[in-house]
């Protein structure tokens, strides 16, 4: 078998490849780290070398969220990434959902 560097992109690039602008390398990162294992948005922030607010905005690409201003739920395109609320504690962990889970098995 040959490589063929100009063929087709895998099925995961090919899904953060956006036609509105750059791709988000950033939501890819967030979302190939919490692939591993469920992850805080602490978490992602040491990770990633990224202040919270980037970190914020790339997982907001992948899962939904309340936009306060207009009183509706925006939904992403990719909903790769559930957001579950920590029982014991503050704040979230990042889970992959079953399409991010299929996204990835190819």
């Amino acid at each position: 078998m040959t490589w063929h560097p100009y063929g087709e992109m895998t099925p995961l690039l090919k899904a953060f490849r956006t036609g509105e602008g750059p791709g988000n390398l950033l939501a890819l990162e967030c979302f190939l780290l919490c692939a591993d294992k469920p992850r805080t948005m602490a978490e992602l922030e040491e990770l990633t070398g990224c202040a919270n607010g980037p970190v914020n905005k790339a997982v907001r690409t992948l899962t939904p969220w309340f936009d306060a201003k207009t009183g509706v739920v925006v939904r992403p395109r990719l909903h790769l990434i559930q957001r579950r609320r920590i029982i014991c504690g503050r704040g979230h962990r990042m889970h992959v959902t079953a399409a991010g889970r299929k996204l990835l098995e190819g």
